[in-house]
């Protein structure tokens, strides 16, 4: 993948939930291939840690927001 996106450029958009067990965020990248096609991702990361060690992380799809707050609610409930 670097090959075909070598200045790929990542960075979180907005932090929908944060606490000690982890985040729900949106996150994109963005990058130039060396034949000139701009291209853009977009998601949302859900991430679990365990002292301090993430142990989960899931990437969806950014139209399921919802559901990913739910699961992360859900999994620090255990």
């Amino acid at each position: 993948m670097w090959e075909l996106a070598p200045e790929l450029r990542f960075y979180i958009q907005t932090v929908h939930r944060l606490t000690d067990r982890g985040a729900v965020c949106s996150h994109a990248a963005h990058d130039v291939s060396h034949s000139g096609f701009d291209a853009e991702w977009r998601g949302i990361e859900l991430m679990t840690v365990d002292q301090n060690v993430v142990n989960r992380c899931e990437i969806v799809d950014d139209a399921d927001l919802d559901a990913a707050l739910a699961k992360f609610d859900e999994l620090s409930q255990t």
